[in-house]
This record gives C-alpha cells, sequence and structure tokens, in this order.
C-alpha cells in the first residue's frame, strides 16, 4: 500500500510538473507614429461662417452672380521645418450640372431657389467640390491667411426658377500638409 502511494504520488507530482512546462508564445505588436507639428486651422464657432446679408434678386436676374463676399482660413503657428506647403480639399453637396463647383442650398423652410453658392480662392481658382481637387498653398513660418471669396450664383439663366428666401449652405475642408 505504501508503494501504491509512493507511485501515486510520484504520478502526480510529474503532472503537476508537466502542465507547468507547456507555455504559449505571443507576440504583441506595438504601432503608431511619430508626426511633425502642423499648422493649427483657426475657425469660429466650429466652423468659418460667411454672410451675404440680404442680396436683392434684381442683381442676380442682372448679373447672374453678386460681389463676392471674402472670408479667411487662418492657419496658426505653422512651421516649415519639414512641411512647405498646406493642401486643402473641398467637400459639399453641388448643384446637378455644376461639375461639382456650386454649393447646393439646404432644404430649409423659405429656402431661396433658383441659387446656389461658389467659392474662388486668392488665386482666383474656382474650388471644386469633390474631396479630390487639391488647392496647394505655400506656408510660411507662424500665421497664413488664406483668402477665399464666396458668391451667390444663378443656376439657371430662367428667372422664373429664382425664388428669394433663405440662403443656407455648408461646405468642408480638409487640410494636409506636404
Amino acid at each position: 500500500m505504501i508503494k501504491k502511494l509512493s507511485t501515486f504520488a510520484a504520478v502526480l507530482y510529474g503532472c503537476l510538473l508537466s502542465t507547468s512546462a507547456y507555455a504559449d508564445t505571443t507576440n504583441i505588436t506595438i504601432t503608431g507614429s511619430v508626426r511633425a507639428p502642423t499648422c493649427t486651422a483657426v475657425t469660429a464657432n466650429g466652423g468659418q461662417a460667411v454672410s451675404f446679408g440680404s442680396v436683392d434678386s434684381r442683381q442676380l436676374r442682372r448679373d447672374g452672380f453678386t460681389r463676392p463676399v471674402v472670408f479667411y482660413i487662418v492657419l496658426e503657428n505653422c512651421t516649415t521645418d519639414i512641411y512647405k506647403n498646406a493642401s486643402f480639399k473641398f467637400d459639399a453637396t453641388t448643384v446637378t450640372g455644376s461639375s461639382d463647383y456650386h454649393i447646393a442650398l439646404r432644404n430649409i423652410p423659405n429656402s431661396a431657389q433658383g441659387v446656389a453658392i461658389a467659392l474662388k480662392d486668392g488665386q482666383n481658382r474656382d474650388i471644386r467640390f469633390d474631396n479630390q481637387s487639391p488647392f496647394n498653398y505655400p506656408i510660411t513660418n507662424g500665421n497664413n491667411s488664406l483668402k477665399f471669396e464666396a458668391s451667390l450664383v444663378a443656376t439657371d439663366t430662367d428667372w422664373s426658377t429664382l425664388v428669394p428666401g433663405k440662403i443656407s449652405a455648408q461646405a468642408t475642408f480638409t487640410v494636409s500638409y506636404l
């Protein structure tokens, strides 16, 4: 009986030792990046506000567009140690048939009809709202003010489609650095 107990104890001890001999190996993958500092885009109230005020529909009928409203996108705290250019891509819901150049007005109560919004940059280039066509601007150390102009444009030469009302539209820009 003692011999059986000794044999059983030896087998039990061997099992305990053998379970600790098995181990799993797992790799830990660590990723991330260290990026160079970029500029900070400064906007008012969580976005850039552009106001046309009150526009006389006769001007749109006469000229097909309004005088531009100037606004700026400000990039602060820029450094050109690594990046020399800011590259902007613009996106918005556009008017059908405008080749993505005219921002459609949002459908709100008492909305104006027959008009859209067009933007130009400080180099007088028409902004395309396809989120693919980049506009590159050289940056300098410190703060950079990039000039843009917004105009209301008639969407048709058939003036019966021009209906006075409220103007509301939205566009998004994404800036990356090169």
